[in-house]
């Protein structure tokens, strides 16, 4: 189960698909303990993730481009 907080959940209301998956995608490979006491590594998201995922994916590497673009614009408060 992924919990978010608030200002997270009501910035995705404003963003595409693709960017509440990878949004989503990314949270699910955190680790809770280490993410909690601040010393999580960096999360890559691979494209053959992506496209194992979404299954509907036609070219990942667009998809994961254009979420990541977007996610970046996406505003929490």
């Amino acid at each position: 189960m992924i919990n978010m907080p608030n200002k997270l959940i009501n910035a995705s209301y404003n963003m595409p698909l693709s960017a509440m998956r990878l949004r989503t995608l990314a949270l699910s490979k955190l680790e809770p303990l280490s993410y909690l006491f601040g010393i999580s590594n960096p999360v890559t998201i691979f494209a053959s993730e992506w496209q194992e995922i979404f299954i509907e994916s036609e070219n990942p590497y667009r998809d994961i481009k254009r979420a990541a673009s977007a996610f970046s614009k996406a505003m929490v408060q």
